[in-house]
């Protein structure tokens, strides 16, 4: 082969190698941006849900101890209140606003859900009774929206979306939204019964009606 088309070959065979090799860096580079895009967003996801299940645990602190203003602290000026079980049952609600002191609220289990842990869902029982589960928004450090529920087994389901995060719970129904519901993912569960050492309060309690909560 002429030494001029030796060279154009080598030439041509060095440019493919580089620009395979360039290529191959680039896509490295955006694989390894994009990880440590994924982790700090994990890790600000973990401090936000520490963050808001801690403020949730402040608010039963100082609902137990009778402070109004330390729970008044948390909650925004309008928060939006909804209620599912007998009116006689609404217990949060009268012992925030001091209609009621006997009930005595201690949860079991607090669990940030959702994007960012912007949900904040706790439960508690005693006795075969006496079942609650409370859904708390928290934006911007304080409580904006509550959903509370007595004798109701709970299912929280995670919709997707950034939009859709922002819809408040709500029960789960009929048409096209119960079936969006349906396929979206369990990120919390209603667990009294579950424990072995609370069976006995449970036995005459496992027909709760259920709801399914979309975030």
């Amino acid at each position: 082969m002429p030494m001029h088309l030796l060279q154009a070959s080598n030439s041509t065979k060095l440019s493919a190698l580089l620009h395979r090799s360039t290529a191959g860096f680039m896509s490295s580079g955006k694989e390894i941006m994009a990880m440590q895009l994924e982790e700090e967003e994990e890790a600000v996801s973990v401090r936000m849900r520490a963050a808001n299940e801690r403020l949730v645990e402040s608010l039963y602190a100082a609902v137990a101890a009778g402070d109004g203003e330390a729970a008044a602290a948390v909650l925004a000026d309008d928060v939006d209140w909804w209620f599912h079980g007998p009116r006689r049952c609404e217990h949060m609600r009268r012992r925030l606003t001091g209609e009621e002191a006997a009930f005595v609220f201690a949860p079991r289990r607090v669990a940030a859900v959702g994007r960012r842990g912007g949900w904040v869902v706790a439960e508690g029982w005693e006795g075969p009774r006496a079942y609650w589960v409370h859904a708390w928004a928290v934006e911007g450090g304080r409580i904006t929206r509550f959903r509370e529920y007595f004798n109701t087994s709970v299912t929280v389901r995670e919709v997707g979306g950034q939009h859709q995060h922002q819809q408040q719970l709500e029960g789960g129904g009929g048409g096209g939204g119960g079936r969006r519901r349906a396929a979206a993912a369990v990120c919390w569960q209603s667990q009294r019964g579950y424990d072995d050492a609370d069976a006995d309060a449970d036995a005459g309690c496992t027909s709760l009606p259920g709801l399914v909560l979309a975030i």
